[in-house]
Order: C-alpha cells, then sequence, then structure tokens
C-alpha cells in the first residue's frame, strides 16, 4: 500500500494559495512575453544548490549556468497582469 495519498494532499490543499502559486505562470509570461527589461531583470553567473529540506540559496560563480528572475515592477501590478493573462486578455 502507498504511504504517499496525491488525491487526499491534494483536496487538503484545495482552496488555499500558497506564496509560490504563480510560478507556472510568470514562466509561461516570461516565454512568451519576453519580460526582461518590463517586468524582470536576470541574475546570472551562479546556481541555485538545493537543500535538503526543500530550500535553495544561490551560490555567485563565475560562468555559472544558472540564472533567476527579480521582479522589477510592484508585487501587486504583476499580480493583475497574471490575471489578465489568466483570464485571456492577452
Amino acid at each position: 500500500m502507498l504511504s504517499y495519498k496525491p488525491i487526499q494532499e491534494n483536496i487538503q490543499f484545495k482552496n488555499r494559495i500558497h506564496d509560490n502559486a504563480t510560478f507556472d505562470q510568470t514562466a509561461v509570461l516570461y516565454a512568451v512575453r519576453n519580460g526582461l527589461g518590463e517586468y524582470w531583470h536576470k541574475v546570472d553567473n551562479g546556481f541555485c544548490q538545493a537543500d535538503s529540506i526543500g530550500g535553495n540559496q544561490w551560490i555567485p560563480k563565475e560562468n555559472g549556468t544558472h540564472s533567476y528572475l527579480v521582479l522589477d515592477m510592484p508585487k501587486e501590478k504583476m499580480e493583475e497582469e497574471i490575471e489578465r493573462f489568466m483570464m485571456g486578455d492577452f
């Protein structure tokens, strides 16, 4: 018998919004709108090191191959942009 119960866990989180709930929408918005400059700036030359409890840490490294985005607009404006995008207002 499985100790992991994905359906039960999904029900447990239903109707809750978590701090990372827009990662997928942000990735799509970045991909289709190439938002560098307007939405974000990119930090590169480093790598993201995962830890044993699900967190991570950015390690600067010359010629590093990882990067991440930093939001350059107010969070509320990005929330509105994602909401419009999700509702089909492209």
